[in-house]
Parts: C-alpha cells; structure tokens; sequence
C-alpha cells in the first residue's frame, strides 16, 4: 500500500509539475491606483486574441516588477500596477507579450501612463471575435467583452492602439483563404465601436515552429496593403515551451518589444504636426428620395500650426478603406449628394496636413429612402391619374373624362415653375429639364381641385 501511495504522488508531480511552477512567481497580491493623470496622457492599448496574446510562459521573478505608470485593468475592472500574468482567461495565463511592449512604450513620454487591457481568450478562432459569439473554454464572449472593457477604460484614457496575436486556430489552407476578409471585418468593426478610424491595429505572425504558419502569415502582410493603420510584428527566431505551442518567456517579452517598434512608427513625433478628428460625421442620416438635403461634416485640428485639407470618399461597403473620390468634396462639409437613388451609401472623409500623417475619419452612412407618392386631395375624387411616378422625364395624365382643365406645376416652396390649360383626356408633361426633386402638380376644372406629388428622377452613370 505505500509503495502505490508513493506511486500515485510521483504521478501527481509530474503531471502538475509545469503550473506549479508556473504559480511559482505569480504576485499574490496586486495593488490598486486611481487614475490621476489627464485622459490624453493615460494611453490604452486592447491586447486581443488567443493563447499566445494572454501568454503561458512561465512567470519569473523579471515578470513581477511593477512600475506605478504601467497598469492594467483587472477581471473586476479596476486598475492595478501590472505584473504577469496580465490576463485571466485560463489558470494557466502567463508571460505574454504585453507587459514587455508596455515597458518598451514608456520610454516615449516621461509624462505617459499606460494602461492595459487584456481580452485575449485562449484557443478562440476568428469567428469568436465576433458580437454574440460565446466560448465554452474561456466561459465568455471575447468580442463583446473587448467592447464592454474598453469602453468602461475610455472613462480614463485614451485608446492609442490594438494588439492582436491570434491564427492557431486557424492555419488550415480552407480558413486561411477566408481569413483576410473576416480580419477587414473585425477592424473595421472594433474602430468604428470606438469611434476610431485611425487606431494603429498591429498583428503578429505565427511563430515559424508552427505547421502552415507562412500560409497566414502571408495573409497578414496583404491584409496590410489594404487596412490603413496596420502593421505586423515578426515572429522569426521563437521558440516553444514543451507543448510545442505556446511561446517561452524569453520569445514573449522579445515579441513585446516588437510590438512596441510598429507601434512607435504610428506615433508622430512632436516635430511634425499631428492631426486629432475632434468631432467625427453623423454616423447615420436618413433622406427621402427626390428631396435630398443636408450635409456631412467633420472637424479637426492641427498642431504645429499647419493647414487642414480634406478629401471625402465614398464607398459601396461600411468601411473606410480604400474608397472613391467624390469630385469637388474637399472641404470640413460634404452636401449629400440630392440625385441619389433609394438604397444605402456609405461615405468618410480623410483629413491632411503636410509633414503629418493623414487621418480618416468613421464611416458616415446615409440611407434614401423611396418617395411615397401622395395624393392630396380637396376633392371627393381624383382628377387624374399620373404615371409613371417617379419619372425619369415625361409623365402621362390621364384624365377621368374629357373637359378643360388648368394643369400647374410647382416646386415644394409653393413657387410655380409651370401652367397650362388643357382640354384632351391625355397628356404628356416633360419634366426633362427640371432638377432631380420632388414637385407639386395641380389639377383644377373649376370646381375641384387635386393636387399630387410627381418625383422626378434621372440616372446617375
């Protein structure tokens, strides 16, 4: 019986011999601080992803250190000097990348706060990295919990950029073909919920131990061809800890400071003027086809006392990458254009200085919606009937019998533009040569009178 007792405690072990060795060095006690520091001083990086973002290197005595102006916001949402591990999706967190990048930013600002946020969750795809999506290991919702925990740090800070290490889960040639996509989307998605179009977004590669690794990490490298603001880390030269997956301490804080060089290539140095979008376009605008009015507007500034030029753009998707160039839309306004048809447009604006790096605002979405055609009435019925409405030019009238009527035609300030008297039981109006708009057109016979509106249209090529 001892002899199977000795057994059974040499298996134990060996078996827990890594975590305890990870719980080793782990603080067992964390000190909280208030943040005292303006906003724009207290800088936030989101740290997202999977495994290898929230970290499973082994803790070491290095990894403890605080430093009052490196903080981290905790499971309960409160800020604490930060030490490793910086997150909490597993028992088994440990030295990741983020508090090494943190110490490597410091030294840009002596007057610099850092906080943390880490959201990453091990072992989640993509797909989890979406609103709504719940993962049974980590028992949360990545997407939705990065919102919720950043939003609440933005009370305090400034969110200055996005870490992401996730494609383990991954790596297949079938998911990495669709990958590159579902990545634009998240971006996207994460800037326009934070109401920043520009916030650096910097990904790393998969280490070169791991099968299929230069598939994705390809894809990372196009992806940076298309999305403004995005850079990626080199994970050449990792090594592994024994699972053969996750990456030792050593790589990890090495990873960190890569980070820190992309990052600091989207800082502007504070010889060169910077550009801040002070108040972003209205994000969404609903108009009435034919009766388009209104504008989109942003405002910015400027330091170093450089001048502002602007650029609006349109696009057929909810994203601000890439994008047509709407002609003579190069002013803070932007009159919507009146000839649109019903549908959906989606439009920003990207504002420069010489010598700074350009700035592209969120994504304005204006929305037309189709006239409904009204028939005003101030008869007991109606004298005509008019089609095709909307037009592109000429509408028909067909009168309910012969007789003489006085037809007019009148803008929607009650202006006449058109009259005519009229004694066939049809006949054609040419609109042909009014503006796109929506008109007023009345029908008298002398003792009763109709009045409608007539939507006149014309293609946009």
């Amino acid at each position: 019986m001892k002899k199977l007792v000795f057994v059974l405690l040499f298996f134990s072990f060996g078996t827990l011999s890594n975590v305890w060795a990870q719980n080793g060095a782990i603080p067992k006690y964390r000190e909280k601080v208030e943040i005292t520091v303006p906003k724009e001083k207290f800088r936030l990086y989101l740290l997202i992803g999977q495994s290898n973002m929230a970290g499973r290197g082994i803790v070491e005595p290095q990894d403890t250190v605080g430093n009052p102006r490196i903080l981290r916001l905790n499971r309960q949402g409160d800020w604490e000097i930060a030490k490793d591990p910086l997150h909490f999706d597993k028992a088994t967190a440990g030295v990741g990348p983020g508090l090494a990048f943190a110490r490597e930013m410091l030294s840009e600002d002596d007057d610099m706060v850092i906080g943390l946020i880490p959201c990453a969750a091990g072992g989640s795809s993509i797909d989890m990295w979406k609103a709504g999506m719940y993962w049974s290991q980590t028992q949360s919702y990545p997407y939705d919990d990065a919102l919720a925990r950043t939003k609440l740090a933005l009370k305090h800070g400034t969110l200055t950029g996005i870490l992401w290490h996730q494609g383990e889960a991954d790596s297949s040639p079938a998911k990495v073909a669709v990958y590159k996509s579902k990545l634009e989307t998240l971006v996207a998605a994460l800037r326009r919920e934070f109401n920043a179009p520009s916030v650096p977004f910097i990904a790393g590669e998969l280490p070169d131990y791991r099968t299929n690794e230069e598939l994705l990490n390809q894809v990372f490298h196009d992806a940076g061809k298309d999305i403004p603001y995005f850079a990626v880390v080199s994970a050449k030269g990792f090594t592994a800890l024994p699972d053969g997956i996750h990456l030792d301490s050593r790589s990890q804080r090495e990873f960190g400071k890569r980070y820190a060089e992309k990052m600091k290539d989207f800082i502007t140095d504070d010889d060169h003027p910077a550009i801040i979008i002070t108040t972003q376009p209205t994000a969404n605008t609903a108009v009435m086809q034919g009766c388009i009015t209104g504008s989109l507007s942003v405002e910015a500034s400027v330091t170093e006392g450089a001048t502002l030029t602007y650029q609006w753009y349109a696009k057929t998707t909810n994203s601000n990458m890439g994008g047509t160039i709407v002609s003579g839309a190069t002013g803070a306004s932007f009159a919507i254009p009146a000839p649109l048809w019903a549908g959906t447009y989606y439009y920003f604006c990207e504002v420069r200085a010489t010598g700074a790096t350009s700035v592209r605002s969120g994504v304005a979405t204006v929305t037309v919606s189709q006239q409904p055609v009204t028939v005003v009435e101030t008869s007991d019925a109606p004298l005509a009937r008019a089609y095709p409405n909307p037009t592109d030019g000429t509408v028909t009238l067909q009168f309910e019998a012969t007789g003489k009527y006085v037809v007019s035609i009148s803008d929607m300030t009650g202006k006449i533009l058109h009259i005519q008297t009229v004694n066939n039981q049809t006949v054609r109006m040419d609109l042909s040569n009014y503006p796109a708009a929506v008109y007023m057109l009345t029908i008298d016979d002398g003792k009763r009178k109709n009045t409608m509106r007539i939507i006149r249209n014309y293609h946009i090529s």
